[in-house]
């Protein structure tokens, strides 16, 4: 039977009813409760359907079109040239659209968010019906705001929530929330940039030797962790994953500011702790390699239990798999 995540729902016909969807569909995105409308109908609107923060605090807005036919890329260009004139200045723009997924449209979107991030302009992105319904099925209680008819009885995590709630709501099946299945996701697209299977060979020998793709992964961690769509619902999975990623920058950064390290000639990947003889003689140096010694045990230690809370309550993420498709990138 479906699941909320898994059942698909009826397009919207009306304008309004889309807003009210996109709404409800980016509060539940971002666990944002400050976004709201902008305006009414007949009123200017700069561009902007739905403005307020996401879950960066950064001030974004979202333009709907009720376009089930598809949009195009001059429609897209028309709606950041009127969102330029929306005050103050948003961070980001989402273009949401009742429209199946474009590729090349995405490309377009990308390719000009890119370039408009340069020039330090508002980034702007494209939002299909797909991701709006998935990010809705968040929430029971927002489903059921908009399709109430569809279903037949409250499910308990409203009932015990919200008594006084009572229009009909689907019931989700199975033995894992949809807000499980979105972070499996998450996991799944962040892990992709991790080659966790390679950590014990970056870091064999350390801290006399460091193999740099170590600190070549930061960059592409931040990129996922930094990104407007980025969220973890399970605040266990949180705190583990914080941890072990926060640890891994702060052992990065030492390695990036020890001065005696130095790019081993003909290797090409592979730092090493200048030591003559083997030996420190200056203190400070001493210190830091001391320093590097401890967080990469703490490193490992931390790794270690995230990946095997990842193994006992979210199997379906393959950290083999994810770690060689990591791999490509280094």
């Amino acid at each position: 039977m479906p699941t909320y995540a898994s059942a698909r729902y009826p397009k919207p016909t009306s304008w309004d009813e889309f807003e009210d969807i996109c709404l409800s569909s980016f509060k539940t995105r971002w666990t944002s409760p400050n976004l709201q409308r902008h305006g009414r109908q007949g009123q200017a609107q700069q561009g902007v359907d739905i403005y307020g923060q996401d879950n960066f605090s950064s001030l974004v807005g979202i333009q709907c079109k009720n376009t089930v036919n598809g949009i195009s890329e001059a429609v897209v260009d028309s709606e950041i040239a009127e969102a330029e004139k929306f005050s103050p200045p948003l961070r980001n723009l989402y273009i949401a659209t009742t429209a199946d997924t474009d590729a090349p449209l995405q490309a377009y979107v990308r390719n000009l968010s890119q370039a408009r991030a340069q020039a330090g302009n508002f980034t702007v992105d494209i939002v299909f019906w797909d991701a709006i319904e998935h990010d809705l099925a968040a929430d029971p209680k927002e489903i059921a705001k908009h399709y109430p008819h569809f279903f037949q009885s409250v499910p308990k995590e409203i009932a015990k929530h919200d008594p006084q709630f009572v229009q009909s709501v689907p019931v989700a099946t199975g033995n894992k929330s949809p807000l499980h299945n979105r972070d499996v996701q998450t996991l799944i697209r962040l892990l992709s940039v991790i080659d966790i299977e390679a950590t014990s060979t970056y870091l064999e020998y350390a801290p006399k030797y460091v193999n740099i793709n170590f600190l070549e992964h930061t960059h592409n961690i931040s990129a996922i962790l930094h990104s407007p769509t980025f969220h973890i619902y399970d605040p266990d999975l949180k705190s583990n994953l914080d941890s072990w990623l926060k640890q891994w920058t702060y052992l990065a950064n030492l390695i990036r500011n020890t001065p005696a390290y130095n790019l081993l000639p003909h290797s090409g990947d592979t730092l090493s702790f200048y030591m003559p003889g083997d030996f420190i003689s200056d203190p400070a140096l001493q210190e830091k390699y001391e320093r590097i010694e401890e967080g990469d045990r703490e490193f490992f230690r931390l790794q270690s239990v995230f990946c095997d809370f990842v193994r006992t309550h979210f199997m379906e993420v393959d950290l083999s798999q994810t770690s060689q498709t990591a791999r490509q990138l280094y």
